[in-house]
């Protein structure tokens, strides 16, 4: 599992610029941050990368990390 500091710095490497194909990296970055954390590999079926069929192909990546309280939290962005 990577440090919660390092995300900041990994996602900052990517070039990502807005409303171009290379968004498709930071999808893929969030993607494999997700996919390094041991619960999603314990539960890979509460991640994934969905097709929104936008004209640049960018995937919405989602994931579902439950909590053992009744409350939920949704990031979005």
């Amino acid at each position: 599992m990577r440090k919660p500091s390092n995300f900041l710095d990994e996602l900052i490497r990517v070039r990502s610029d807005t409303g171009t194909l290379m968004e498709q990296n930071i999808a893929k970055t969030i993607y494999d941050i997700i996919a390094s954390d041991a619960y999603f590999q314990e539960h890979p079926e509460l991640f994934g990368a969905y097709d929104a069929g936008d004209r640049f192909n960018r995937p919405v990546v989602w994931a579902l990390k439950r909590g053992k309280g009744e409350k939920t939290i949704i990031f979005s962005g």
